[in-house]
């Protein structure tokens, strides 16, 4: 692969990670927020396991964006039954670190500990479910889900620390949200968790 092409290759993965990025924002807020970040953040998922990164896929951006809508649409209700679960799920625990807030501090610093583990594995079951195969509204996919944040410990803390800090840095520097926030995370979760996750399972069978 000559300089030239390698260029085109690059300008090409900044060009589909700033629409993917857009197409999430786009599809969130057609979900009025809160019923839109699990069907978008989804549909992103899909579109970067069918290659459109890698130049794998044929798919020009205007079927980049039909292809979108599709998958957003055929996933909407499944994945915002997800949605309702854990939303409740955040709501008591806010509710939950308003009452360790106004603790004496011996207790404090205990429950709090306890409170951000919890956090932590809430959010990597979420991450889990996306990405996930299968996203059917079973036990079957609730039991894999529950297992994956323990049975992957370092890859699961790495990718915690990847969000963690990309988000202070999107706080930070508004530019990083527009750009690449959302497709960023979601990029990472496919090519390191994911992969991680492909190769143990490899290794295992």
């Amino acid at each position: 692969m000559g300089w030239a092409q390698k260029i085109m290759v690059v300008l090409h993965f900044i060009e589909i990670t700033f629409l993917l990025n857009i197409l999430w924002i786009i599809g969130f807020l057609m979900g009025l927020g809160i019923f839109g970040a699990f069907p978008s953040t989804r549909s992103v998922f899909v579109l970067i396991n069918q290659g459109v990164l890698r130049g794998d896929s044929e798919l020009t951006l205007r079927e980049i964006f039909g292809e979108y809508f599709t998958v957003y649409r055929a996933n909407f209700f499944t994945t915002n039954k997800f949605t309702i679960i854990y939303a409740l799920i955040y709501l008591i625990m806010l509710f939950d670190f308003n009452v360790i807030s106004v603790m004496p501090v011996k207790i404090k610093v205990f429950t709090l500990t306890l409170f951000v583990i919890l956090l932590f594995y809430v959010f990597l079951t979420n991450t889990y479910l996306l990405m996930n195969d299968d996203i059917s509204f079973s036990k079957t996919t609730f039991k894999k889900i529950m297992v994956m944040p323990i049975a992957f410990p370092i890859a699961s803390v790495i990718f915690f620390i990847f969000t963690f800090v990309i988000t202070l840095l999107a706080i930070r520097f508004s530019f990083i949200f527009a750009v690449c926030y959302f497709s960023g995370i979601i990029l990472f979760q496919e090519y390191f968790l994911n992969e991680n996750i492909r190769r143990r399972l490899g290794e295992k069978s």
